[in-house]
Order: C-alpha cells, then structure tokens, then sequence
C-alpha cells in the first residue's frame, strides 16, 4: 500500500512540474491527475464545520491581469500559479487574478463565477505559513465572509498545493 501511495505521489508530482514548466501552447489537460486518483472529491462532506485555514506571515500583496483563450495559458500571482489546458475557455476570458497582503494563503478570482470546459489546476504556496505538521494541506473554496464551502480535490507537494478548479472565486489554503 505505501509503494502504491508512493507512486501515485511521483506520478503526481512529474504531472505538476510537467505543468508548471510547459510553454502554455503545450499545456496538456489535468484531467490526468484527476484520473489517477491524485486529487479525490471531498464533495459531500461536513467542510465548514472542520474548517482550518492555515495562518501565515503577511507578503505583499499580489495581482495579475491576464487575457486567456482557447489555446490555455499560465497565470503567476505573487507565489501561486494557475494553469489552463487547451479548451478549458472557448473565448479570451480577461482574468484578474489577486493574493492580498493577508495572514492567509488566499487567492482571490475575476470574473468570479467563470466556469471552465476543462478543469483548471491552482498551485498555491504556503512557504509563509505556520504549516501543520501531521496534517494533510489542501485548497478551500471560500465564500464573501471567509467560511469554507468546500475543499477542493487536492495534492500537497513540498510548502504547495495544487487543487483542480472547475470555477472562478475565493480559494485559501486549509489543513
């Protein structure tokens, strides 16, 4: 079983490097950490009630403007990253992107609301953060007043986590 758990963290992993360093044209679709089981569902569980958003040293604040389309694209904001594969937008979408000067590792998306044809991956990096040792690090779908409405299916790798976004709106990290 841990054999097993260890190959499922390399393969996920070489999937976000792979990612993370690949020119957006060649953006292959995170559909593929989906499939491997790397990021489960939490839909359906009780999120607000075990709600912990990790607690971090203020960084400046962050924010990115950029116009993508069909073809994918990346955008860096501050220390997190988001990817698009080719397809999750059928028009060019302008996305703003913000990570406030804020005691969480929260990222904050325009047009919120925006839905995707594929599923968009959201690395987020909690290296300023008081990490909690033992305990499984993953995204959280926030609402206006910072209560978790769910987590999202998520993989911690080193101080980030990378979550699969199906839509646009408040993500903070969570243990």
């Amino acid at each position: 079983m841990l054999l097993r758990q260890s190959r499922l963290l390399l393969l996920c992993l070489g999937a976000i490097v792979s990612l993370s360093c690949a020119d957006p044209s060649s953006i292959a679709a995170p559909e593929t950490l989906i499939r491997a089981g790397a990021v489960p569902s939490t839909r359906g569980r009780d999120a607000s009630r075990n709600a912990r958003l990790l607690r971090c040293d203020v960084r400046p604040a962050a924010r990115a403007v950029v116009t993508i389309g069909a073809a994918g694209g990346r955008i860096n904001v501050g220390p997190h990253v988001v990817i698009f594969p080719r397809g999750a937008l059928r028009d060019p979408v302008t996305i703003s992107a913000v990570a406030p000067a804020d005691t969480l590792a929260l990222i904050q998306f325009q047009p919120e609301g925006l839905v995707f044809h594929k599923p968009v991956l959201l690395t987020m990096d909690f290296s300023a953060c008081r990490a909690r040792g033992g305990r499984e690090h993953r995204i959280a779908y926030l609402d206006d007043a910072r209560h978790v409405i769910s987590y999202l299916r998520s993989v911690e790798h080193g101080s980030q986590v990378t979550g699969v976004l199906e839509h646009f709106s408040d993500y903070a990290v969570a243990w």
